[in-house]
């Protein structure tokens, strides 16, 4: 009976151990999965605070981008409201000289006072030929009114054959060389005057008198007509 009543005491007390043995080993269970929530719950923060400094370098990063395009934005309109006001200044264009210190208009207008009848307005032919080849302007204009008469009247073989200086030649023109238009022979004749005379040397009326032409007061009558278109 004794025995019995020991065996009995003794299963109570091995449940009453196991069942502190569970509780211990419960709590402990418990104590890990609140260390292992608390160490996951600092993890986090630990990110979240990696996180945030990182943004937060982004996000200073941003704004220092963005001040330095606002700093730079500033000094340029603070540059350009500086420039409140430009100086103006005359600026003239230096026209070339081509005769006598008068540029090509200068040098046109001049011929053309001397130019009349047929010849009126074709000043620019002659001057750009002195442009071009340095031929002397005055005295290409004065063999033409000595040979022509075009300081009043232009002659016939200037109305029939657009011949403006006497050009000598093999065409229809009773021994003078004809043009088919007035532009032409004024051309032709500066050719002629420029390759045969002036090229060669002979650059003033006296020079050229002897070839040109057989009278000897020639060469005085185109002087005075070089003087007359010098002062118009």
């Amino acid at each position: 009976m004794e025995i019995e009543h020991s065996k009995k005491a003794l299963t109570f007390i091995g449940i009453i151990i196991l069942i502190m043995s569970l509780f211990v080993v419960y709590q402990g269970s418990s104590s890990d999965l609140t260390n292992e929530k608390e160490t996951c719950s600092n993890r986090n923060a630990v990110m979240a605070s990696v996180k945030s400094v990182s943004s937060s370098k982004t996000c200073t990063k941003e704004n220092n981008n963005d001040n330095k395009k606002t700093s730079i934005k500033k000094e340029v309109i603070n540059s350009v409201n500086n420039v409140t006001a430009v100086d103006v200044v005359d600026v003239k264009l230096v026209e070339e000289k081509v005769w006598d210190n008068l540029t090509l208009e200068q040098l046109t207008d001049k011929l053309d006072r001397s130019l009349n009848s047929n010849l009126k307005g074709k000043g620019y032919i002659f001057a750009n030929y002195t442009k071009e080849t340095g031929l002397d302007p005055y005295l290409a204009v004065a063999i033409v009114l000595e040979e022509s008469g075009c300081s009043y009247a232009c002659s016939a073989l200037v109305n029939s054959c657009n011949n403006v200086a006497g050009i000598k030649g093999n065409g229809s023109c009773n021994g003078y060389q004809g043009y088919s238009s007035l532009d032409e022979g004024i051309k032709s004749y500066l050719k002629y005057l420029y390759n045969d005379y002036y090229k060669k040397g002979l650059k003033t009326p006296e020079d050229i008198n002897p070839i040109y032409a057989e009278n000897a007061d020639w060469a005085y009558k185109i002087r005075n007509y070089m003087d007359y278109v010098k002062s118009r």
